[in-house]
């Protein structure tokens, strides 16, 4: 059974919370956040794809370079192959990786890896499931999906608050409306099923636009990001689509999405970038800059994932300023 889906109820509850003990001189519910922190969510393109002057060996440095320039803390691949993700560790050593390959749970096939700072965060619980009716069978795919499809998650905790945070990242089937709508589905349940309620992040290529079934389940739960960004600033939307073709279009759809639970959004920016008139890969990087929000656990309930509360007032010492 998928959480509860209802976040006002809580945001409710918190204001009620606390407005009755600091009305009565009892104290109130103090709120925290995280030092800033950047994320980005990156479908690199399968390095074995027959792309002639787009292939891999011709764009890898190009991607490796993108990565370096926007200096995430966190980032979610997708279509990744093992030898693409050995090979990103290398070149950027301050990252270690988490994935399993689709087709075997280990090296074959394409992975939804998820790469941290080594300096910033340590390993956790963690783990990949597939996006079928029997997610814990390695391979399976069910829901008439045209691929196999997983989501990597892990827990990483900060290592100068102590403080710990919730990691998803998917890539949703490019045929199969009923494989997207399960697959989101899927993910909130398995979410709900975490023993610690924590701040939630979760990356992906969802292959689908905004006003898709889809998204909009994943918004009745999580903040787009960058949809938030956009609202809060007050900026002008501009060009939304994320996936080029390698051809640098940039209409169409927003596919590539951040989602977050418990979070306040600082910027996000879909990178576009050229280098001799190419793109890095057939899909634009996304990346976002936020706090993480950290309140008492009673009131972080998975009924509540979405950020009912204020911005907090509390910001956790700390010298990273990331």
């Amino acid at each position: 059974m998928c959480m509860t889906r209802s976040f006002l109820a809580a945001a409710v509850l918190l204001a009620v919370c606390v407005l009755a003990l600091g009305g009565c001189g009892c104290g109130v519910i103090m709120l925290a956040q995280s030092p800033p922190m950047s994320i980005m969510t990156f479908n690199i393109r399968y390095g074995t794809a027959l792309d002639g002057e787009n292939s891999w060996p011709k764009r890898r440095d190009f991607v490796f370079d993108s990565i370096r320039e926007a200096d995430p803390d966190l980032i979610g691949l997708q279509e990744a192959l093992a030898f693409q993700v050995h090979e990103a560790t290398a070149v950027l050593p301050q990252y270690a990786a988490i994935y399993a390959g689709r087709d075997d749970g280990k090296e074959k096939g394409e992975t939804c890896a998820i790469l941290y700072r080594t300096d910033r965060y340590t390993l956790g619980e963690h783990g990949t499931f597939w996006l079928s009716d029997t997610p814990d069978m390695v391979g399976s795919n069910t829901w008439n999906a045209g691929c196999t499809r997983v989501c990597t998650w892990a827990y990483l905790t900060d290592r100068q608050t102590s403080l710990p945070l919730l990691f998803y990242n998917t890539h949703l089937d490019h045929l199969s409306a009923e494989a997207r709508l399960k697959g989101v589905d899927l993910i909130l349940t398995h979410i709900a099923g975490q023993t610690q309620v924590v701040p939630l992040i979760l990356t992906g290529d969802f292959n689908t636009g905004e006003g898709s079934e889809p998204i909009l389940l994943a918004k009745e739960q999580l903040q787009d990001v960058y949809a938030e960004w956009l609202k809060n600033t007050h900026q002008p939307p501009g060009p939304m689509g994320t996936f080029n073709g390698f051809k640098n279009k940039t209409d169409g759809e927003r596919i590539d999405y951040i989602f977050t639970a418990w979070s306040t959004p600082l910027d996000a920016e879909i990178i576009r970038t050229t280098r001799d008139g190419r793109n890095a890969s057939d899909h634009f990087a996304v990346t976002a800059r936020l706090h993480l929000i950290y309140v008492p656990e009673p009131i972080m309930s998975p009924a509540s994932l979405r950020n009912p509360v204020p911005d907090p007032a509390v910001p956790l010492p700390t010298e990273n300023t990331r």
